[in-house]
């Protein structure tokens, strides 16, 4: 995924959203909220026929423990995405009770340590106004990468976390974003004011100006 076209089609929409509310700090609130709702809305609506066309082709709850199975209608019944580094669609979703569901990421959450594919790395919440999570990555795991594909990032104080293939992540391990931190470590922080983005730390720069990637936060316990 090229990180640096989404950051332009960001971009460029806050600009234009900008250039439309001018001074009003009242349109530029409401600009942004409709984009966000649309683009929610976009979502929900590509899910809903992921789930109503799994439900004519496979009508069942995908969780092994489940005690019933088959599914008499789509109510309070969810889509769980099998590989959770991949979007929604009916290749990567199954149906779930909403029960079942939560199950489901609970047995997952417990299995990703012992998975060889997927390393998870653990912060705890600051409340220094400055960022909410940190990680750092040490050259010695930089280095071990290719024994992984996937690194998690977990919020200790919540059990959130998202999923990020390390290849995008290593794209942006350049020396030059090296910190003064243990042995030159990278610093990857949640900033307050992106709390839906992983921002890459680049020491003697402005936080704005960091490179980030959009990441989804899922909830993994129960």
């Amino acid at each position: 995924m090229k990180t640096e076209i989404l950051e332009k089609i960001l971009n460029d929409v806050r600009k234009t959203i900008l250039n439309y509310s001018g001074n009003n700090s009242d349109i530029w609130f409401y600009a942004n909220r409709f984009v966000f709702a649309r683009l929610q809305l976009d979502e929900r609506r590509t899910k809903n026929k992921i789930k109503k066309k799994l439900f004519q082709t496979r009508p069942a709850c995908h969780y092994k423990e489940c005690p019933q199975k088959k599914l008499e209608s789509l109510k309070g019944i969810h889509l769980h995405r099998q590989d959770r580094t991949k979007g929604y669609s009916l290749k990567n979703c199954v149906l779930a009770h909403s029960e079942c569901h939560k199950k489901m990421h609970k047995e997952e959450s417990q299995n990703i340590p012992t998975n060889k594919s997927v390393i998870p790395r653990k912060s705890k919440k600051y409340n220094n106004g400055l960022f909410l999570y940190w990680w750092d990555l040490p050259p010695n795991l930089v280095n071990s990468l290719s024994l992984y594909t996937i690194i998690e990032f977990v919020k200790k104080d919540c059990g959130e976390s998202c999923f990020i293939p390390f290849q995008l992540i290593r794209n942006y391990l350049a020396k030059y974003r090296q910190t003064s931190r243990g042995s030159g470590n990278w610093g990857i922080k949640v900033l307050p004011q992106k709390p839906n983005e992983l921002a890459i730390e680049e020491p003697k720069k402005r936080t704005d100006k960091w490179k980030t990637i959009p990441v989804r936060w899922d909830k993994i316990n129960v």
